[in-house]
């Protein structure tokens, strides 16, 4: 093999390597950043994306393994909430804090402040779901 081959062959392979990583880094989101997320998604009601981070088994036992009626259902409960005030400023004021992973579980804190400034922490627990983090309640 030429020089020339040698290293079109040596580019080719770090190209490679270099799409490998930008693929499979794309699928290792930290648990906790996936729970932020979940916060931020009901935020901003955006309840499509809240869903596609809860873990299939999740969304299959909201509403007997129908996507439709389980997202359906999960958006109504969560508007309900949602007009409730309570819930909208406790969402407001959270932030995830800490995350404890174990294997294909891990555990994030959210910390939720009160309209009086009390804050009070809450575990959100999170399991592999293939190969990606979701939150699993």
């Amino acid at each position: 093999m030429s020089i020339t081959g040698l290293m079109r062959l040596c580019a080719f392979l770090i190209c490679c390597l270099f799409l490998a990583g930008i693929i499979y880094g794309c699928g290792n989101t930290p648990p906790k950043s996936i729970t932020q997320t979940y916060i931020d998604a009901l935020k901003s009601q955006n309840y499509r994306k809240a869903w596609s981070n809860l873990s299939k088994e999740c969304q299959n036992d909201i509403a007997g393994y129908s996507e439709k009626d389980g997202f359906n259902l999960f958006k109504k409960k969560n508007e309900d909430l949602m007009k409730d005030g309570k819930m909208k400023a406790q969402l407001m004021s959270s932030k995830a804090l800490d995350e404890k992973i174990e294997g294909n579980t891990a555990i994030v804190t959210i910390q939720f402040t009160s309209e009086k400034g009390e804050a009070s922490a809450q575990e959100i627990h999170l399991v592999k779901d293939d190969g990606r983090w979701k939150i699993q309640f």
